[in-house]
């Protein structure tokens, strides 16, 4: 099992995350901002967080620019 971090800022529409075998995910940010997780379009809810696990997450975008105050905290378990 592996946990690691990525902290922004990002760019609109960077591919953040891309294949990387991850099972859990854990996105911190702005309340009303909106990201994709494997083409599905989420939004940050009223606690500016957002978590999800048993999902294997092969594509993250933020669809704005968003800055530093954004964390990315994912879990890999390898096979």
């Amino acid at each position: 099992m592996y946990f690691g971090q990525y902290v922004g800022p990002f760019a609109a529409n960077e591919e953040i995350i891309q294949d990387a075998g991850i099972t859990r995910i854990a996105i911190s940010g702005k309340v009303g901002e909106v990201f994709t997780i494997n083409g599905e379009e989420i939004h940050l809810g009223k606690t500016g967080m957002y978590e999800v696990d048993e999902v294997e997450v092969t594509s993250l975008k933020f669809n704005q620019d968003v800055d530093a105050t954004h964390f990315v905290t994912y879990l890999i378990e390898p096979s």
